[in-house]
């Protein structure tokens, strides 16, 4: 939840590729995701979550915007995602009367020997 002056606090956030020390290997992920509303009609958005080409998880939004153009935010504290082969993990966002947004797409390899 965010403070009274709409700060998050981001703990473990990844910048770049995922890299594991193993695998197969358990991944406990969150997902920060903003949204700037064009108006302030309600919208039921679908969050879809991909490891590769397989499909993992889907999450239901229920946004309500309360300030047109203002950012809002839609965490995702937790999910653990089991991870066995190098692959992406993908997040697409959908909702009706709009096109399918992907808003992450990343790398998970395992972490090569030196």
């Amino acid at each position: 939840m965010p403070s009274e002056n709409r700060k998050y606090s981001l703990i473990n956030v990844y910048s770049g590729d995922i890299i594991v020390a193993e695998m197969p290997s358990t991944l406990a992920l969150g997902l920060f995701i903003e949204l700037i509303p064009q108006d302030l009609d309600p919208l039921d958005a679908t969050i879809n979550i991909f490891y590769g080409k397989k499909h993992v998880g889907k999450i239901k939004a229920d946004v309500r915007p309360t300030t047109k153009g203002e950012v809002g935010a839609i965490p995702i504290p937790l999910f653990m995602l089991p991870v066995d082969v190098d692959a992406n993990i993908k997040v697409v966002a959908s909702a009706e009367g709009y096109q399918d947004q992907t808003i992450l797409d990343k790398k998970i390899y395992l972490q090569q020997a030196i």
